[in-house]
């Protein structure tokens, strides 16, 4: 099993100068070899691959736990209000969703992202928690424009937008 440590923030587990040289020169006297059997060298290169991503992995459900575990609660301030003017409903605006959880997640090494397309009528919000040590996940969710009230046509996409960067709700597709 494999023991994890955790790195500061601050710190960077870059190669040194030294340390990339020595590595460029065993690869040379590797690649210049006589025996050098280039299928060999991709399957122990595709192991490590491997090997790194379970590491990563590992990594990022051990920081995701404890991340969680500090995640501050938001207060719900946006309001959804009838035709009348009465509140329906209230929910978390994305600013200060955003602005409670970027020193946690900077904490443990994460970073939230976010790619927006439109197919079709659709928009596509895909969400990609990326972890400092590599591994990454993503969750997808597709939304009609928002068209309630009296929202233009970019106001109609922008919310859309918003919602899907803060729902909890489950992928409705798979990347």
């Amino acid at each position: 099993m494999i023991a994890l440590q955790k790195t500061p923030a601050q710190v960077v587990n870059l190669p040194s100068t030294n340390q990339a040289t020595q590595v460029l020169t065993m690869l040379e006297r590797v690649l210049t070899a006589p025996e050098f059997d280039i299928e060999r060298a991709e399957r122990l290169w595709a192991m490590q691959k491997e090997v790194r991503a379970e590491h990563a992995k590992s990594v990022f459900i051990a920081e995701l736990s404890e991340l969680q575990a500090n995640i501050p609660a938001i207060k719900r301030q946006g309001q959804i209000k009838n035709n009348s003017g009465v509140v329906q409903s209230t929910y978390a605006k994305w600013e200060h969703i955003n602005e409670a959880i970027k020193p946690v997640l900077q904490a443990h090494g994460f970073a939230l992202s976010f790619r927006v397309q439109q197919e079709g009528t659709k928009i596509v919000v895909t969400g990609v928690l990326s972890h400092r040590d590599g591994h990454s996940e993503t969750t997808v969710i597709e939304l009609a424009p928002d068209t309630s009230g009296s929202k233009n046509a970019p106001q109609a996409v922008v919310s859309a937008i918003s919602y899907g960067k803060r729902t909890d709700r489950k992928s409705t597709r798979l990347n």
